[in-house]
């Protein structure tokens, strides 16, 4: 179990996320899905779940797929953190509840 201040910030971290204006998600090892904001859900998914869900089979478009996949390939070869940015227009629909 972590250090009660560790988890403290976890949880702070996490509200955070859950709230973000911006799309977020937490991919795993073997490039599947374990967390994604409101955000991410509401563009992508339109209400399904969505954890647990491989990178292949999200409806993204090619190049950001492919992107993304490289972002977190070289996240794990150099084991660091590695940002990855991602701008589109989407439908006010797709959106909602997000800033």
């Amino acid at each position: 179990m972590l250090p009660r201040k560790e988890r403290v910030m976890s949880c702070a971290f996490r509200r955070f996320a859950e709230n973000a204006p911006n799309s977020l998600a937490i991919f795993d090892g073997s490039n599947r899905l374990v967390f994604a904001n409101r955000c991410f859900h509401n563009a992508f998914f339109d209400g399904e779940e969505a954890q647990g869900t491989h990178l292949e089979d999200l409806p993204l478009d090619v190049d950001m797929r492919f992107a993304l996949l490289e972002a977190l390939a070289l996240a794990r070869h150099e084991g660091c953190e590695q940002s990855f940015a991602w701008e589109s227009v989407v439908a006010d629909d797709q959106t909602e509840g997000c800033a």
